[in-house]
């Protein structure tokens, strides 16, 4: 039966060069509704993979495979594998999703299935920390109170985006975007302080051979105009 498993997972990997996903190219295709929530896929190692029924056995083997397979393809090594155990962690709010962007810790990210905990192996790969904080943002933009959009205004001067030359974490932005929905005129002088600082992205540890460019002022000017028509 194992071996029946092996050779079909074997021949389903393509002969020929293929694009690979990175995270934030993954989350374009959940935004743009190409994926959605009832698609049983995952991105692993830049690969979208079909989820199959989970119990405990098959839970436990995925958790080995998933870090054997990401150490044979050096993302990770044995020293940066964390075991988180299940934990039954409170529902996400604005209060633990903004400490989880201060850095406090780093419970929740999004997936199909919502903003959930993180409840099973974590690897300490390159820009961890980053992603943490990326996935903060990301479920704001779900769990969010009448507060968020101020205790983001305040936060920007402390949070940056990140290059990682392949791709990158557009945190401050992200935050920009979500004050332009759900604040108003209130924080224009927060975000117009923003823009007249230039703000710029910052070189993950990684990043090599590329440069730290300015955020898109853009953004900031159309969370601006949002906020100035309510």
């Amino acid at each position: 039966m194992w071996s029946h498993a092996r050779a079909n997972a074997m021949s389903a990997v393509p002969r020929y060069p293929v694009l690979r996903l990175n995270v934030a190219q993954y989350h374009a295709m959940l935004r743009a509704g190409i994926l959605t929530a009832d698609d049983p896929v995952e991105l692993l190692a830049g690969w979208l993979i079909e989820k199959m029924p989970k119990n405990p056995r098959h839970r436990a083997t995925t958790r080995l495979l998933r870090g054997a397979a990401l150490i044979a393809l050096g993302l990770l090594t044995l020293t940066g594998v964390v075991w988180l155990p299940d934990r039954a962690l409170p529902p996400p709010d604005a209060p633990r999703l903004l400490a989880q962007l201060r850095g406090e810790h780093c419970d929740y990210h999004l997936t199909l299935d919502g903003c959930t905990a993180m409840d099973e192996w974590w690897f300490l790969v390159r820009d961890y920390q980053h992603y943490c904080r990326d996935q903060a943002v990301r479920c704001l933009d779900r769990h969010h109170d009448g507060d968020t959009a101020t205790a983001l205004a305040g936060m920007l001067p402390a949070l940056q985006d990140i290059q990682t030359c392949d791709g990158g974490y557009s945190i401050r932005s992200r935050a920009v975007e979500l004050i332009g929905r759900i604040g108003d005129r209130r924080h224009i002088p927060a975000l117009a302080a923003h823009l007249a600082s230039e703000p710029r992205q910052r070189l993950s540890a990684g990043a090599t051979g590329c440069r730290a460019v300015l955020e898109d002022p853009g953004i900031i000017r159309e969370a601006m105009e949002n906020l100035r028509g309510k």
